[in-house]
């Protein structure tokens, strides 16, 4: 979670960016802005960065929830498993499951 301050006079800067050295991936990055959801953007071509409305203080919280997570996920469970079985196997089988 990130307090930001942002140094301005209110009014006169229509809106602030906050910056996230992290590289931007699409549907990866998600950010609340003071516990509401707001758009993630793509910064200089290669970082996140989320606009902030106005000068004052917000709480920004970056959220990194790749896509890929719940597959990588549900492959390693079918991975141990399948040796767990394995294991199993050759333990109730006398060691040599292939005779």
């Amino acid at each position: 979670m990130i307090h930001l301050a942002a140094v301005g006079r209110r009014g006169l800067l229509p809106s602030l960016l906050a910056v996230l050295q992290e590289a931007w991936l699409d549907g990866d990055l998600h950010v609340t802005r003071n516990g509401e959801p707001a758009p993630v953007l793509r910064v200089n071509h290669a970082f996140a960065g989320v606009a902030v409305p106005t000068a004052g203080e917000w709480e920004l919280e970056f959220r990194h929830r790749p896509r890929s997570w719940a597959l990588s996920l549900r492959l390693a469970t079918l991975g141990a498993g399948l040796l767990l079985a394995t294991v199993l196997w050759t333990a109730i089988s006398g060691g040599n499951p292939i005779q």
